[in-house]
């Protein structure tokens, strides 16, 4: 099956997990997978926000389609995320629990400068899923812009390719 992926560098900031959310959409979409979308930006967010809090440097992100999606999410920071049990009432700390239930595999990895965060999603044999006729999942407050009719072509920020 032939590989897409996608990269950005982003600056580390507030508005960094709404440029990230931007890219995988614009990716998912160019591929003819937005079945993906909703899944894949929730995540995406939480680990671009973590990035920004708690690591250092810019935030790198790579989307990889092949067989599985795979998002991976750089920065310079020391030490690699965990998840933690919170109170209920915590207003922090849910993040790496919402990106466990919408990825189906989720790790960390520590570079010689920095980590990697990363999470997958199966494909369904890389085949796209039939999308069900007239329903609308508003995503308006994930900070995308929102979908319009007809077809869209890829920002020029997304730079993909194709590997054999």
């Amino acid at each position: 099956m032939e590989q897409r992926t996608a990269t950005e560098i982003l600056a580390a900031g507030p508005h960094a997990p709404s440029q990230a959310r931007r890219l995988l959409t614009r990716a998912l979409d160019s591929w003819q997978r937005s079945d993906l979308t909703e899944r894949a930006v929730l995540a995406v967010s939480e680990l671009v926000t973590n990035a920004f809090l708690y690591g250092t440097g810019d935030v790198v992100v790579d989307v990889t389609l092949g067989t599985t999606l795979r998002v991976e999410v750089r920065d310079n920071g020391v030490g690699v995320p965990t998840q933690r049990n919170y109170s209920p009432t915590s207003v922090t700390g849910r993040g790496l629990h919402l990106v466990g239930h919408m990825a189906d595999r989720w790790g960390s990895d520590a570079l010689g400068t920095g980590k990697v965060v990363w999470f997958e999603i199966d494909t369904a044999g890389g085949e796209p899923a039939p999308t069900p006729g007239g329903i609308q999942v508003d995503l308006s407050g994930l900070g995308a812009p929102p979908p319009t009719a007809g077809r869209r072509e890829p920002a020029p920020e997304v730079r993909a390719r194709a590997a054999a």
